[in-house]
C-alpha cells in the first residue's frame, strides 16, 4: 500500500521543499497541480520548476490545469455591487475546487488500496506515527500563522486527510469531510 501525496501549488517553493524533504521517506508519489490562472481568474505564468526539486523528480507528477471551471458566473454591467462581490467570491471558490479536483488525474494509475493524502501545501502531516485504521483519517496538526515560530497555542488544525483510493469520491469531497 503506497501513500500518494496530493496538493495544489501556486509559487510556494520554500514550503514545497520542506514538504518534499519531510515526507519523502513515507510517500511514494507527490501529485502537484498548478493552474494557468489564479483564483481571481487572471492568467499567471507557471512557477513550478522540476529542476529546483531534482532529488524528487522520479516521485513527482506535475499537472497543469489550463481550463476554467464550467460553473464560473459571468459578471454583467447590470449587476449590483453586492451581486458582483458574490460572483467574484463564488468564482474564486469554484476555481479552488476545480484545481483541487483536477488532482484526480494524477492518481488514476494507482491501486484502489493505495492511500490518497489530500492537503494544502502548507499542511504537512506527521506520517512518522501514522497508522491507517479507518476509512478516512483526519490529521490533527499544529496551527501556525505565517512563520514557524508563530504557533497558536491550544488550537489544532484538522487539515490533511487520507483515505484509500477506492473510497475517494473526489478530492474536494475528501477536503470537505469534517471531524
Amino acid at each position: 500500500m503506497k501513500i500518494i501525496d496530493c496538493f495544489m501549488y501556486f509559487d510556494e517553493d520554500m514550503i514545497l521543499d520542506l514538504r518534499l524533504n519531510i515526507l519523502d521517506k513515507y510517500v511514494s508519489n507527490f501529485i502537484i497541480c498548478e493552474a494557468t490562472f489564479n483564483h481571481k481568474g487572471l492568467k499567471k505564468k507557471l512557477n513550478f520548476n522540476i529542476n529546483n526539486f531534482s532529488k524528487f523528480k522520479n516521485k513527482i507528477t506535475y499537472l497543469v490545469l489550463d481550463k476554467e471551471p464550467i460553473n464560473i458566473r459571468k459578471i454583467s454591467t447590470e449587476d449590483t455591487q453586492a451581486t458582483i462581490n458574490s460572483k467574484i467570491l463564488d468564482n474564486s471558490i469554484n476555481r479552488d475546487i476545480g484545481q483541487r479536483n483536477y488532482l484526480i488525474e494524477g492518481i488514476k494509475e494507482f491501486n484502489d488500496e493505495d492511500l490518497i493524502l489530500l492537503n494544502d501545501i502548507d499542511e504537512i502531516p506527521n506520517l512518522e506515527v501514522f497508522k491507517y485504521k479507518k476509512k478516512i483519517t483526519i490529521f490533527k496538526q499544529k496551527m501556525i500563522y505565517y512563520k514557524f515560530n508563530l504557533v497558536y497555542p491550544n488550537f489544532f488544525w484538522m487539515g490533511s486527510k487520507i483515505c484509500k483510493k477506492k473510497y475517494l469520491t473526489s478530492p474536494q469531497w475528501l477536503r470537505n469531510i469534517k471531524p
